[in-house]
């Protein structure tokens, strides 16, 4: 089968690897769809170390190929999401019912193989079967609104209190709505107001920019007094954390769920002269059915959040140079109504507020063969890039590139040679 393999910080290729078969307790899983996350960047530039070589892939969810002989609760052609943590079971943490905290707990993706592939093998107990008419893209979100719910419910907010969501990507996305969905109500807060207009449509009450006083102005004036009842921080630094804690009126609850990779200044004396609550909250425990109930009844939307339309993006693996790619990346984002951002010469980082997914279906699709333009650079290399993509984009891209357009099939493997080649 064909995977996207790392072999090293930034070196990952296309290429062939077994197909694999399931243990007693396993189930191979054909991946229908795969999300991109800040953890994937990270593992890919080798800020978090991995061993190599490595499958990353840690969100997806995709259709039962085989299972296991022990395995009773799977059909083979299922359609399933993948929890891709699972603990030691035997441990006093897991004994306890902390599994998500256990010490020897294993990341799909990270520790083992992952869903950048073909067909990935997991636990079967980490699938959790589809209800009838759940969207593979929607179903996608289950893993990171897993990690809401839990959250969420670790704040044990109830109906009618005030809540601020702190940083609006895709997970502060989510938890707008998931709050929302029992009964709170929300102030959203970011950096971006793009963001707050979103989070208007999904939901939240009020909105705020963050930094300086504004956004403490704002939780007061929301709730009408001290600050809102809970916090729930998704931003993940360490200046998120100490602006969450002003947000929080005294006796609140400060529920932080980013991973700051920097130390915080925090002053604990308000910490303690405010008596505030400050929880962590660590991936899911339980968390995935209720995830996926709320993703089936639509009480939580997923359309706004992710980038998928069944398309992928292939650079040749020289790279786009210039003003070409910037031509490219700006019609694209366009024809998606969503934001990428780039420099000169490559990409420079991908907004997250979006949540990308690499789709792994046979759909019709144009391939845009750029050019090279007397008022251009040169590609390099001698050679054409191409991009892949769904019909809807082709002509925006066409009239920002002169491009020359021929329709290709639309397949798993150049899903996969996307990915690869966006991030040579």
């Amino acid at each position: 089968m064909i995977a996207a393999v790392l072999r090293g910080p930034r070196a990952l290729a296309l290429t062939t690897v077994p197909t694999p078969s399931p243990g007693p307790a396993d189930a191979v899983v054909r991946v229908k769809a795969a999300g991109l996350c800040g953890t994937d960047y990270r593992i890919w530039t080798g800020e978090r170390p991995v061993q190599y070589p490595r499958v990353m892939g840690h969100e997806f969810v995709g259709t039962v190929a085989a299972v296991g002989a022990d395995v009773r609760h799977l059909a083979v052609g299922q359609t399933v999401a993948v929890e891709p943590n699972y603990s030691c079971g035997t441990c006093p943490l897991c004994r306890e019912g902390n599994r998500n905290l256990c010490l020897s707990r294993v990341a799909v993706g990270i520790d083992v193989d992952g869903g950048f592939a073909e067909q990935a093998t997991v636990p079967a107990r980490c699938c959790w079967p589809a209800p009838a008419g759940l969207a593979d893209e929607r179903l996608l979100l289950a893993e990171p609104l897993a990690v809401v719910v839990r959250a969420v419910g670790r704040a044990a907010p109830e109906e009618g209190e005030t809540a601020a969501v702190l940083g609006l990507g895709s997970l502060g996305l989510l938890a707008v709505q998931t709050l929302r969905a029992r009964g709170v109500r929300v102030l959203a807060v970011a950096r971006s107001t793009r963001r707050l207009g979103l989070a208007r449509e999904l939901g939240a009450e009020a909105v705020a920019l963050s930094g300086a006083d504004d956004d403490t102005a704002a939780a007061r004036a929301f709730s009408g007094r001290e600050g809102v009842d809970l916090v729930i921080e998704t931003a993940g630094t360490a200046l998120a954390v100490e602006q969450a804690t002003n947000l929080c009126r005294p006796g609140g609850r400060v529920v932080l769920t980013g991973l700051p990779h920097e130390p915080t200044s925090l002053n604990f004396f308000w910490v303690v002269r405010r008596e505030l609550r400050i929880i962590g909250s660590m991936i899911y425990q339980d968390e995935f059915p209720e995830a996926i109930r709320l993703l089936a009844t639509g009480a939580v939307r997923v359309e706004r959040i992710i980038i998928a339309h069944d398309c992928g993006l292939i650079i040749n693996p020289d790279g786009v140079r210039n003003q070409v790619e910037g031509n490219v990346l700006q019609s694209l984002s366009r024809a998606l109504k969503e934001e990428v951002l780039f420099d000169e010469t490559r990409i420079k980082s991908v907004d997250w507020l979006t949540y990308p997914i690499l789709t792994f279906s046979e759909v019709p699709a144009v391939e845009v063969v750029l050019i090279d333009r007397p008022d251009q650079p040169p590609l390099g290399a001698g050679e054409p890039a191409s991009i892949t993509t769904a019909p809807a984009v082709a002509n925006a891209i066409f009239d920002a590139t002169g491009a020359r357009l021929r329709q290709v099939p639309f397949t798993p493997q150049r899903v996969l040679a996307a990915l690869a080649h966006l991030t040579h």
